[in-house]
């Protein structure tokens, strides 16, 4: 959940819950009051900055970038902002699913099964918790360059998918795609109006990231579609290694209008934490990569400006 620090830049501070008291009875100044998804929602909303209907896809051609651990945090970030958050799972290796819902990984149906009946995909979504649900994935969506071999299915098949689950009321959509540019990926590409892009610092993954935007351009264009917005997030940050520096600022000076500003750093929290069950925000030593994640919600679902926080 949100504490009241978390939405400081856009709370409506009289609407707020107050500070719970101490033993002695007086307000405790150093409480910082949790702000429940329904309360966060009511305040975006009154703000004009909760905007529903959207879909963002986490794409790279090369693995190891961080992508599904950047999908699944950035979905679960935002139910705690109070948007009805869906992770689509298209990677056939399934590890949004297990990280979402392991004890689910061997009865969950994929989206392969309803790919052409976007009616029944409520027979098959996983609810993780009230504001996060799962569309799971198997082994079987590597069939998916089989089923979407024509171009409409390639157009309309993810972009349906998502239309309906919005229709449904979820608010986000947030794809986890697999490192491949096969059908499926075009299909999420179709279906979204955000890419992001996470890219690690080293040379290798760098030359995936104009490949990708110009594979990007090239499909919106060949289905007659607008080209969704880029964003490039640099994972695996260590500012005490030169490469990793060196990496960001190559990325802020060629990349200035698409990068995400506020790198996500390297930690060992978000592994621990996952082996206790829990996300980032539910562990108390994961306070870089909180940070990290919560400007990364924050940036793509734009509710607030955010700026690097460099110094640890």
């Amino acid at each position: 959940m949100l504490r009241r620090s978390d939405v400081s830049g856009f709370l409506d501070l009289e609407a707020a819950p107050a500070r719970a008291p101490s033993d002695t009875g007086r307000s405790d100044p150093s409480e910082d009051p949790l702000i429940s998804p329904d309360e966060a929602q009511r305040v975006l909303k009154s703000a004009g900055l909760f905007a529903s209907g959207r879909t963002i896809s986490f794409i790279n051609l090369k693995g190891g970038t961080g992508k599904t651990t950047s999908a699944v945090t950035t979905a679960t970030r935002a139910s705690d902002f109070g948007f009805r958050a869906v992770v689509l799972d298209l990677d056939a290796q399934a590890s949004a699913t297990f990280m979402l819902a392991p004890q689910e990984i061997d009865q969950a149906k994929p989206f392969i099964e309803i790919w052409d009946k976007p009616a029944q995909i409520s027979d098959i979504l996983i609810e993780v918790s009230p504001w996060l649900s799962l569309l799971p994935s198997s082994l079987d969506n590597s069939l998916l360059d089989i089923h979407l071999s024509k171009p409409l299915s390639q157009k309309t098949a993810i972009k349906d998918a998502c239309s309906h689950m919005h229709t449904m009321g979820h608010d986000l959509v947030v794809i986890d795609c697999p490192p491949s540019l096969g059908t499926g990926v075009i299909s999420a590409i179709c279906a979204s109006d955000t890419l992001v892009i996470p890219t690690t610092p080293d040379n290798f993954s760098l030359r995936g990231i104009d490949l990708t935007i110009e594979e990007t351009g090239a499909i919106a264009e060949t289905f007659g579609l607008p080209k969704p917005q880029i964003k490039i997030l640099l994972t695996h940050y260590d500012r005490r290694i030169k490469l990793s520096d060196e990496v960001y600022r190559h990325l802020q000076d060629k990349y200035a209008d698409m990068l995400i500003q506020q790198p996500i750093r390297i930690s060992s929290a978000y592994a621990q934490a996952q082996e206790q069950g829990k996300t980032v925000f539910q562990f108390a030593k994961a306070k870089k990569v909180q940070a990290d994640y919560h400007a990364l919600t924050t940036e793509l679902l734009r509710l607030n400006g955010s700026t690097p926080n460099m110094d640890s």
